[in-house]
């Protein structure tokens, strides 16, 4: 029989996590969070930048997003953009900055910096627990 903290791992391993953040540091931090709870993480600076990743089909299964960032789109394009051509990917805002209501119209959790990192990975893994096995994905580096 599995243990029930292996299992719950083994799920998380197979599950792959968008961080995007203009702040290195920050994005850092939460990325080797999200690692160390066996999360595939992949990591990108812009609004812009996870656009084109989203789009290279890496088989994203959520996104942590950041709402203030430099570029053409900001964290609500961002949002806006998954619920339009990726419902099935969940998103989680964060900022210093409150953009609760706007997330809520886009049905969408908010975290105000600084936020507890443990608080993310509760919400993604009790989100993310659902997902189909056809979600899973090839391993990403």
């Amino acid at each position: 029989m599995t243990h029930p903290i292996a299992s719950a791992a083994n799920r998380a391993a197979r599950k792959s996590v968008l961080v995007v953040e203009d702040n290195a540091l920050e994005r850092f931090v939460l990325s080797e969070w999200l690692r160390h709870s066996s999360y595939r993480v992949v990591e990108a600076g812009t609004a812009d930048e996870a656009i084109e990743v989203l789009a290279s089909s890496l088989g994203i299964h959520a996104v942590v997003t950041d709402m203030q960032m430099p570029g053409e789109a900001q964290g609500l394009d961002l949002v806006r953009h998954i619920r339009k051509v990726y419902p099935h990917i969940y998103v989680i805002g964060v900022s210093a900055n409150d953009f609760k209501l706007e997330l809520e119209l886009e049905m969408c959790p908010f975290f105000i910096k600084p936020y507890d990192l443990g608080e993310i990975t509760s919400l993604l893994a009790t989100s993310l627990k659902d997902s189909r096995p056809g979600d899973d994905i090839q391993e990403i580096a």
